[in-house]
């Protein structure tokens, strides 16, 4: 799910409906970059879900530091 704001931000979540850890591959359709907004971690290529686990990510232009 993703959200825009009227100033170009997005931000978007994962949610785990598993009893278990998995791991995710999230895939963007405008090539932005994902990070997670907790630990700031760049989960644009994969990131791990906890056992029902979220993931709060905010979108930034690929070419961000």
């Amino acid at each position: 799910m993703t959200a825009h704001h009227c100033d170009a931000r997005g931000s978007g979540w994962l949610v785990s409906a598993h009893a278990h850890p998995v791991t995710v591959k999230p895939v963007t359709a405008d090539g932005t970059r994902l990070v997670d907004v907790l630990d700031k971690a760049d989960v644009t290529n994969s990131c791990s879900l906890a056992s029902y686990g979220v993931r709060v990510l905010r979108h930034e232009p690929a070419s961000s530091p």
